[in-house]
């Protein structure tokens, strides 16, 4: 019986020890880990190159206020997104927004939402308004 690939997870963040945390968590839970970005022209890059299913995205990064952006083109481009951030209010009109997880943040509900993100994946959902 052929074994299904694991779900893969881009993460978008620009604080190195937050990413690194992250990464660390998404791997322990069994997920595959696409390479981490910091920027809206890093995560289109690494999005292109090696295509997440689920994007775990910050709203302020090295190039400012840019995570409700990276979120539209990913969320066009099929990826479920799941905003994570300290700062609710950058992705107010961003509809494209799964799961939103405000930092800081516990284990069991990066697990969780991760576990949700992972469902709509399977379900052909990518997340954002009316998504189940």
């Amino acid at each position: 019986m052929e074994q299904s690939q694991p779900t893969r997870v881009l993460i978008v963040e620009d604080e190195m020890m937050i990413a690194l945390d992250l990464e660390m968590q998404v791997e322990t839970f069994g997920y595959s880990l696409t390479r981490h970005a910091s920027s809206y022209d890093s995560a289109i890059a690494v999005a292109a190159e090696t295509p997440p299913d689920i994007a775990l995205i910050d709203g302020n990064l090295a190039d400012g206020p840019t995570g409700a952006r990276i979120a539209e083109k990913l969320s066009d481009l099929g990826v479920y997104c799941i905003a994570v951030s300290a700062n609710p209010e950058l992705f107010d009109r961003c509809e494209c927004i799964g799961i939103f997880l405000n930092k800081p943040f516990g284990t069991s509900e990066l697990r969780n939402a991760l576990k949700v993100a992972e469902k709509a994946v399977a379900a052909g959902h990518q997340g954002g308004a009316g998504a189940g």
